[in-house]
Formats: C-alpha cells, sequence, structure tokens
C-alpha cells in the first residue's frame, strides 16, 4: 500500500478523535484497524477514515468534529505525537498482527450506554485495549 501525506494527516486526526484518551497500545490499535480497512477494500487511509459512519468523529454531529476540521485549517497545531504515529502504524513499522480485524467499538462511550452492537454478534474478540473492543472474523 502505498502511504500518501493525507493518508498520514487524516489517520492521525481519525487517532486523536476516537483515541486521544487511550493508552498509546489502543492509538496503534485503532490505527492498525484504518490500515487493515485500506488493505482489505484496496483504498487508501484517508478513504476509509472519511467512509460515511466509520469513525464517529468524521460525522458532522459528533463533538470531536468542529475540532478535527479546525486541526484541518491549521495543522501546524496538531501534535506531532499522532502524526508520527499514523506514519509508522501505516508504513508497517509498528503492528499489533494478531489485530487483522477490521473492527472495533468503544466499551464505554461519552455519549452512548455501553452495550454491544448487534453487527459485533457474528464477531469474534481479539484483544481489549484501553476502552475499546477489537473484533474479528471467527476464521481471521
Amino acid at each position: 500500500m502505498i502511504v500518501r501525506p493525507i493518508d498520514i494527516m487524516i489517520s492521525a486526526l481519525t487517532c486523536w478523535g476516537e483515541a486521544r484518551g487511550e493508552p498509546t497500545d489502543g492509538k496503534i490499535a485503532v490505527l492498525q484497524v484504518i490500515k487493515n480497512r485500506a488493505e482489505k477494500n484496496n483504498t487508501h487511509p484517508a478513504v476509509e477514515c472519511l467512509r460515511p459512519y466509520q469513525f464517529s468523529c468524521w460525522n458532522k454531529n459528533d463533538p470531536n468534529y468542529p475540532k478535527l476540521q479546525a486541526f484541518l485549517k491549521n495543522i501546524s497545531k496538531f501534535d506531532p505525537f499522532y502524526l508520527n504515529l499514523a506514519k509508522r502504524v501505516l508504513k508497517g513499522d509498528l503492528a499489533f498482527p494478531v489485530l487483522t480485524n477490521c473492527y472495533w467499538y468503544m466499551v464505554e462511550s461519552l455519549y452512548d450506554s455501553p452495550k454491544r452492537p448487534k453487527w459485533a454478534d457474528k464477531l469474534k474478540v481479539l484483544a481489549t485495549i484501553g476502552n475499546h473492543v477489537f473484533l474479528g472474523e471467527e476464521d481471521a
């Protein structure tokens, strides 16, 4: 997969929007999901991040959305930690090999009651990192 600068930027912003309160391993795992989805769908990480309703931070009604828009207008104010982490994960320098899945959800959400989504019923739990549960196909 060719990693473009826009992929690094949008993936880093997505990681910040979805996992900034998580440990570093949780941030890496969210970035791994982005990378996995791009590879599985033969697209780019930025495409997967911005796909409607896949990462809630990009939904216009999400409290993170205006913050991400502000960073897009002035990326120099964004924390370089996330840009460096996204670059390393997308280029394959950091990874969780067990996370070959393309799904995850938050155990505890600030916006909804914590319950397992129906789409997760047919998937196997591969890891729980911080407040995120990472899922995969049974045969993955």
